[in-house]
């Protein structure tokens, strides 16, 4: 599907996107031509109605003050907006509302953002309203657009969300570590090879299947949704075909010998 390709590919092809602007002349001189021609010296909108002066007068006020991270103004945005969604295929654009007391000619700023905000790993339902995320976006029972979940910080090193090397909760994580490396690779290691020696291989074969149910059920957990019908009747045989396993070993053990 569409949401598949995205979630496995646009992270790449963002990279590569980059790295081209940045590292080819070619490149980075088309990227200027296009925005220059698209947006040139500024898409400027202007009120016609009642009052048009004084609103026009208030914008131009506004365009040297709009940008909350205090770098560009109104025409620089629209052009980096442009450059962003040519580049990296999208850009998110956050409306601020500010206080009437932080003295802004209209109290309101925009906040440009990279996409790399957008938390696309995000998938599933949200609440029992009906509302569902699809990478990082938010649509509510209808399907109309209700939000965008974003990450709450960017590194240094681009990858969002997360402070190298050991996290926000360090002790947190190193004891997620240990706790993953006791207990599903010593201890797993030392049932198994217990299964090994009192199970017969007929048996212990059984057990693998496990694993992948296992799995499953992790992958539901941390996506927060049920299975499909086709992956419920998948997991339905892979059961059935345990138990019918397990049915046909005790049949046979409990077959007088010849």
């Amino acid at each position: 599907s569409a949401n598949a390709d995205h979630m496995a590919d646009a992270t790449i092809l963002r990279a590569k996107s980059r790295s081209l602007v940045q590292n080819v002349p070619y490149v980075r001189a088309g990227m200027d031509a296009l925005v220059s021609a698209t947006i040139g010296t500024g898409i400027l909108p202007r009120s016609t109605g009642r009052d048009a002066d004084r609103i026009n007068k208030v914008f131009a006020k506004w365009t040297k003050v709009c940008d909350a991270d205090g770098r560009l103004d109104y025409f620089g945005m629209v052009a980096a907006a442009y450059r962003a969604m040519e580049q990296d295929g999208e850009v998110l654009i956050r409306v601020r509302p500010r206080l009437p007391a932080d003295g802004l000619p209209v109290p309101l700023q925009l906040q440009l953002l990279e996409i790399d905000w957008l938390d696309s790993t995000r998938t599933g339902p949200v609440g029992t309203s009906g509302a569902r995320v699809v990478n990082g976006i938010e649509y509510d029972v209808l399907g109309k657009v209700a939000g965008y979940w974003l990450w709450d910080s960017l590194t240094a090193t681009g990858a969002a969300g997360f402070a190298w090397p050991l996290g926000p909760r360090p002790l947190l994580f190193v004891l997620m570590c240990l706790l993953l490396g006791l207990a599903a690779s010593w201890l797993g290691t030392l049932l198994w090879n217990q299964a090994s020696h009192l199970l017969p291989a007929a048996l212990v074969g059984q057990l693998i299947v496990f694993e992948t149910l296992a799995a499953l059920l992790y992958a539901f957990i941390w996506y927060g949704r049920w299975p499909t019908l086709a992956e419920a009747a998948g997991i339905v045989l892979l059961i059935l075909g345990v138990i019918g396993g397990v049915r046909v070993f005790r049949r046979t053990q409990h077959q007088p010998a010849s």
